[in-house]
């Protein structure tokens, strides 16, 4: 049965509310391609008015294509995209519109700044800039009334909706500040739970041990009372009975488990709290097998993998210049593999670099993995980078495989 891939609290809740933007600004597209037919012949500026059009798709466009690429909802480009395109519009519209009913003509294009203001208050900017910016719309809506009937900006559609500027944004900042923090905490709880799961599965581990052993022991000293010492072969055999007890004596008493299988999820949970402490945030998503079931590799293995890992995520920050990524785990066939994304500028060409320089570059990574048996694969333009790491993974233990209660 297939599982579909399970996101973290936060990228889910980041991708539900940019989906509530996108189908809002197709609303409001909508809205404003309808009613401007009505409007055409009372324009006093056609062309102006095709010019404005003509950005607002553009901008509305863009928009609604890097909500859906990022899968949240923006950051400071955004914002500072939503609030300029919000001031220059409502300019715009004074210069446009007639003076009579002019708050009544703008409606659609005030529904559309309402919006612009919600998803600027929902980005990653300082209160001051967004303050700024909601002076800067309210200044814009004051002069478009201003310029056509003063007298309108005493009534109650003018009243509410400059209210209405002021208090959104500061309402929808600290609730997206609120909902941002529980689902951090949620995701916590969750690292919690997962590791409570692996310890009871490293109990569990351990208590199958216990039953091997004595399975062993049992068997070897069942064959020792049963031996003819004086039968070399016999003596040969209770020889090599005795070595492989001590071998999985000395193996548990060394590691305390059956084998050495990397701790995955901790290698995970630890580079990403460090890419954050270094200003980098890192998105998680991890199918639901992975996730109950994590997979392993030598310790070799999982140590050169974390060490690519680790070297890519300070890649992310230091030359594709963004400040947040994600990072989707798969674990198909033999391999596992990690997959960063970004959306920043991209990696320079000299990522991969040989010679003096290949030392800062990821080429000894890339050769580490395929040295033993896995990739790293790079894909990377203005807009988008996406690393894929690949690293072979230890089969999974069967089932009474080695242990068995079949050996006393």
């Amino acid at each position: 049965m297939a599982h579909a891939p399970a996101e973290s609290v936060q990228a889910g809740f980041e991708w539900r509310i940019a989906k509530i933007l996108i189908l809002f600004r197709l609303l409001h597209a909508a809205q404003i391609g309808t009613t401007l037919p009505s409007l055409a012949p009372s324009l006093r500026h056609p062309v102006l008015a095709l010019v404005l059009l003509a950005a607002l798709v553009g901008e509305s466009t863009w928009y609604v294509r890097r909500l859906a690429s990022l899968r949240q909802y923006g950051g400071g480009t955004t914002a500072a995209v939503e609030l300029t395109t919000a001031v220059l519009a409502l300019l715009c519209a004074a210069v446009l519109l007639p003076s009579a009913n002019r708050d009544v003509l703008a409606t659609p294009l005030l529904d559309l700044t309402t919006e612009q203001l919600t998803a600027a208050a929902l980005s990653r900017v300082p209160p001051p800039r967004l303050l700024a910016g909601g002076a800067a719309v309210i200044g814009a809506y004051i002069t478009l009334i201003l310029t056509g009937e003063p007298s309108d900006l005493g009534h109650v559609d003018a009243i509410v909706a400059v209210s209405g500027f002021i208090v959104i944004p500061v309402l929808i900042w600290r609730g997206g500040q609120y909902l941002r923090l529980l689902a951090q905490e949620l995701d916590s709880a969750q690292l919690e739970l997962a590791a409570t799961s692996r310890t009871l599965a490293h109990e569990e581990e351990r208590r199958r041990f216990g039953s091997e052993l004595h399975n062993y022991l049992l068997h070897t000293l069942d064959a020792f009372f049963g031996a003819n010492l004086e039968d070399p072969g016999a003596a040969q055999q209770l020889r090599g009975l005795f070595g492989l007890v001590r071998e999985r004596l000395r193996n548990y008493m060394e590691t305390g488990r059956f084998s050495e299988p990397v701790p995955f999820l901790d290698m995970l949970t630890r580079q990403i709290v460090q890419a954050e402490h270094e200003g980098l945030t890192v998105q998680r998503v991890l199918p639901e097998l992975v996730r109950l079931h994590p997979p392993a590799t030598t310790p070799a293995d999982g140590q050169l993998l974390e060490s690519a890992l680790r070297a890519v995520l300070i890649n992310v920050r230091a030359k594709a210049g963004v400040d947040s990524a994600l990072l989707r785990v798969t674990a198909d066939g033999d391999l596992i593999q990690l997959t960063v994304t970004d959306h920043g500028r991209g990696f320079p060409a000299d990522v991969l670099a040989r010679g003096p320089a290949a030392w800062r570059s990821l080429r000894r990574h890339q050769g580490d993995l395929r040295g033993i048996g896995g990739d790293m694969t790079i894909t990377s333009r203005p807009g988008m980078t996406q690393v894929v790491l690949s690293a072979p993974k230890l089969p999974p233990a069967e089932p009474g495989a080695a242990g068995s209660g079949d050996a006393a």
